[in-house]
This record gives structure tokens, sequence and C-alpha cells, in this order.
């Protein structure tokens, strides 16, 4: 995986989405910084990461990030995202398939995410692949000065 193409795709989303985690500027993360945070991503036997490529841009990503202890090893927090011009084109539910397909090998039984209230095409797409609300996160987010809500949401797999 590409670390310069990486930090492009998420730089490219911090530019134009206020659903993401990094406001534009903000990220500080070197080549080199990437490309070991992608490696530590690799080594864990219950964390991933996949992209999806068109030519040599990478044009939407899928990271789950697994817990470190036995009691909830079993469980993975996701993030996710495509680069504007490529949403809605059915991106986002390939990579939750292959999610879903590797986790079914790795032990994974639990997928949770946060998002924004706002984010409502998000939510249709987490909804569509199974994921429930199962709480809310009050004001746990800001876009610009306003604090927004997240919800937690999170699908339990087959075990």
């Amino acid at each position: 995986m590409d670390a310069a193409a990486l930090l492009d795709l998420f730089r490219s989303m911090e530019d134009d989405s206020p659903f993401v985690l990094l406001d534009a500027g903000e990220r500080t993360t070197s080549i080199s910084e990437q490309r070991e945070e992608i490696r530590s991503i690799l080594a864990q036997d219950n964390q991933m990461m996949w992209v999806i490529e068109d030519g040599p841009e990478l044009v939407a990503w899928l990271g789950a990030w697994g817990e470190r202890y036995r009691r909830v090893r079993h469980s993975v927090l996701i993030g996710v995202g495509v680069r504007k011009g490529y949403r809605r084109k059915g991106l986002g539910a390939a990579l939750f398939t292959q999610l879903e397909k590797w986790a079914g090998k790795h032990g994974i039984s639990r997928l949770e995410l946060v998002v924004a209230v706002e984010n409502v095409p998000a939510i249709a797409l987490y909804e569509k692949m199974g994921f429930e609300i199962e709480g809310v996160k009050r004001k746990s987010y800001r876009i610009g000065t306003e604090r927004v809500d997240e919800y937690l949401m999170a699908k339990l797999l087959g075990r």
C-alpha cells in the first residue's frame, strides 16, 4: 500500500467533508510515519486496512482496528472514507464486504463505528450493511463551532 497515496486520499477527504475526524490542514503525518502506521496495522492479526484504486489514485479506504486484550479482541473499530466524486458508486459496500470476509477468518464477531447524526448517506450505507444504532454520543463531535451528536453503530457477526 502506497503511504503517499493514502495520505493524499486522507487529505482530500479532510478538505471536502465535515464528517472526517481531522479538519483540513490538521494532519501532520509524514510519508514515513504513514508507512510505519500501515506496517503496524498489518502486523496485528486483528487489524487490517483495505483501499480501492482508480489508476494510480486511491479513491476509498476502510480500516479495522482491533482491541489488544483477550476479552475484547473479538471487536474492531472501523474507519471508512470515499473520495469525493466516487461516492454512491458501491465502493463503501464493497469495502464492508471485504471486511466481513476477513473478520470471519480472524475471530472478529463485533464491528463498530461512530458517525455524526447529520451524515445521512453514511448512516444509510451502514444500515444497508446491517449495522444498528446502539447509542448516542451527545455533543461528541464538532463541525465548525457546533457540537453535534454521533451514533454508535455496531454489527454482530454470527459467532
